[in-house]
């Protein structure tokens, strides 16, 4: 199974950790800017009223319970999964430019995860080869011996292979250095190795499909305020990816962990090496099994990041690497100061000048095993167990590294906290504990490479600090890894509305301190508990519209909005009456038509009654019986009725002006109406 296969699998099996809700925030904000709800439903950033609804970023908190429903925003599989596909698996794509080139498909998964757990260590190894290159370069530009460019090469290439030298038989590195035989070995290992991870169409295109994306999420963030924070902060938080990658590409490291092997195997089966006694060499392979170069196996775990060939691994190959890079440049660097002296190899013969004087002629090239190690000793060496220029590469690549994560990680972090409510908030906070976990691993791993290249020539405390080493970098990798999981799945939930409900903040209270207390009590997705509703809502499936002043239906009891109050408009199902689904604490704000049309007619009857009488003592009429206050009192209308609705309010209108005129003519005194009798509030409004 190939990594882009597993990749693939991973990503799949990450997409099932959603959760489903029942609002559509977004569309009831374009609602309010195309002037659905009225002119004054916008407000700025700052909750003060804006003229045009277009420049609106906010609505009122009331308006936004009553037109677009309580509770999180709904889930929406085709939103969600084009978001995704668009803004985050373009960058995961990414991810398979990367060189790898391990030993096996799990440490190629593991360089993934360390990857995308750690940009600054991934930076830092990228900013370290590169630095390792120029270096090397540097250190050889004094000498001319022959194969001097192929041995710069060669070591600039073997940077992801964990090259050792066989210091036990000195005869075999100078031997690869002044024989003339071995000019074909340097030759063949550059041959055999030559096997490049640099550009190609399809890495241009992931290149540019990814860098597009980015570009229309930014152009898309000046016109659009809902996704515009979403795409910019994931944007930039990913951002890192693209200088490594493109700086992989153009390095072309080469970490085929098996081709480089099989080439060096190869190269040491014509290696030639200088013999005690005579001026002839002999193949290395009838002397023994020895090579001046070998790759470090074993199964020893101190070492196990060094000889993973993948290129992220570098950062653990610094010691070792600029030791033989620097054993190797003091060879050539004796050798040629002594060609330049006109001192061929062999003592006793005398230099051969050639058709140009900075040549070196074979014949000054020949000399026994003594002499060739002589040749290539200098009479005075300072040895550093750290390695020159060490020190200096390792604080450029770090300030480097850090500059890019914490550059890319800092924008998203600036973009969510600069948007309203503004503050460090759940988007932000994943973006600084990402960076500064990923920050922690690379020193971790870091001070786990020092203290295995110290173990190496301390020998007083090599098992303390091996032990140290070996524990630092797991519990680095651990750290890398669940932050790996961390930002996948803090993008993830990025497009998945979990807490999208609104708060309402009072004026002249602290946003940040509201939503803290939002997130400690009343949030769902915090506490775990799902928050009862305040108030009722309307019954028509899919309205969720909260219900200030519920209408009752006659027929099946429940509770609907005015836009859903005919039967006609929710299906009304009369057959067995349902319960109210409004809470206890929801009845001070439930109107009964029913009832109060009901205490309407009553009052108006009394007040009748009340004139009746007054008017036939007056006159002294003859007296009449109490009319009933069936009679008396107007029919009572039915809201849910588009056929009697409107006559008959126009016959009770009518009704009662009459009354009250006739009343007005006979009687002088106004009767006087209680203050505290009840008058029904108007059935449609919400105030």
């Amino acid at each position: 199974m190939h990594l882009s296969t597993i990749l693939s699998l991973v990503s799949i099996a990450y997409l099932w950790g959603v959760v489903s809700a029942s609002t559509n925030l977004t569309q009831c904000f374009l609602d309010m800017q195309a002037g659905k709800f009225g002119p004054d439903a916008g407000l700025d950033s700052h909750g003060n009223p804006v003229q045009n609804l277009r420049d609106a970023t906010a609505i009122p908190y009331d308006l936004c319970v009553v037109a677009c429903g309580g509770g999180p925003e709904a889930f929406d599989w085709s939103n969600f999964s084009n978001q995704l596909n668009t803004w985050l698996l373009p960058w995961l794509a990414l991810l398979s430019q990367l060189p790898f080139g391990a030993n096996n498909h799990l440490q190629n998964l593991l360089a993934v995860v360390l990857t995308i757990g750690s940009p600054v260590l991934a930076s830092y190894s990228v900013v370290l080869t590169v630095l390792n290159g120029r270096w090397i370069a540097q250190r050889f530009s004094g000498s001319t011996y022959p194969n001097t460019l192929a041995a710069v090469r060669a070591l600039k290439d073997l940077q992801q292979a964990p090259i050792t030298l066989n210091l036990d038989d000195k005869a075999l590195l100078a031997s690869l250095v002044v024989l003339p035989e071995n000019d074909d070995w340097w030759k063949k290992l550059l041959q055999y190795i030559d096997c490049t991870h640099t550009w190609s169409i399809s890495a241009g295109i992931s290149l540019a499909w990814v860098f597009i994306a980015y570009a229309i999420s930014v152009i898309d963030s000046l016109f659009d305020v809902l996704q515009g924070v979403e795409v910019d902060g994931l944007g930039s938080v990913w951002l890192w990816l693209l200088p490594v990658v493109i700086s992989w590409l153009q390095i072309s490291p080469k970490c085929d962990s098996g081709r480089i092997t099989e080439s060096l195997r190869h190269a040491n089966e014509i290696a030639y090496v200088a013999v005690e006694g005579c001026n002839k060499s002999k193949r290395a392979g009838e002397i023994s099994d020895h090579r001046a170069f070998f790759f470090k196996d074993g199964h020893n775990p101190l070492y196990s990041d060094e000889r993973c060939t993948s290129p992220i691994y570098n950062y653990s190959r610094l010691f070792s690497w600029t030791a033989v890079a620097e054993e190797v440049c003091v060879c050539f660097e004796e050798a040629t100061r002594r060609s330049r002296l006109y001192q061929p190899v062999a003592s006793e013969k005398e230099w051969v000048l050639g058709e140009q004087s900075c040549s070196v002629e074979l014949e000054n090239r020949y000399g026994t095993s003594s002499e060739v190690v002589t040749y290539c000793s200098p009479l005075f060496r300072q040895t550093d167990r750290w390695g020159p220029g060490v020190c200096g590469r390792i604080v450029v690549s770090s300030i480097m590294a850090l500059f890019l994560q914490w550059g890319t990680a800092g924008a998203a972090m600036i973009v969510a906290i600069k948007t309203p409510t503004r503050g460090l908030s759940c988007l932000s906070g994943s973006f600084l504990i990402y960076a500064s976990v990923s920050t922690v691993v690379w020193f971790f791993l870091l001070i786990a490479s020092i203290l295995s290249h110290f173990s190496s020539f301390n020998k007083g405390y090599s098992g303390v600090t091996a032990t140290l080493s070996i524990i630092i970098r797991r519990v680095g990798k651990f750290l890398a890894a669940a932050n790996a999981v961390w930002i996948l799945t803090a993008c993830i939930l990025h497009f998945s509305p979990l807490c999208n409900e609104p708060v309402a903040i009072r004026p002249g209270t602290d946003p940040n301190v509201r939503m803290e207390a939002h997130f400690a009590t009343e949030c769902s997705v915090m506490t775990g508990h799902v928050a009862k509703k305040s108030t009722p809502i309307c019954a028509q499936r899919k309205c969720g519209k909260v219900l200030f002043a519920p209408i009752h239906c006659d027929k099946c009891r429940k509770s609907f909005c005015p836009s859903h109050r005919f039967p006609g408009d929710h299906a009304c199902n009369a057959t067995h009456p349902a319960r109210s689904s409004a809470p206890a604490n929801a009845l001070p704000f439930t109107l009964n038509v029913k009832a109060a049309s009901h205490a309407a007619s009553s009052t108006v009857g009394a007040i009748k009654k009340t004139m009746s009488s007054n008017t036939n003592a007056s006159v002294a009429a003859p007296s009449q019986g109490p009319v009933p206050n069936s009679k008396l009192a107007p029919p009572m209308p039915n809201p849910f009725s588009k056929v009697d609705s409107s006559p008959r309010s126009s016959n009770n209108e009518s009704n009662a002006i009459t009354s009250t005129t006739l009343y007005n003519a006979t009687i002088k005194p106004k009767p006087t109406i209680r203050s505290n009798s009840y008058v029904p509030p108007p059935i449609f409004s919400l105030a």
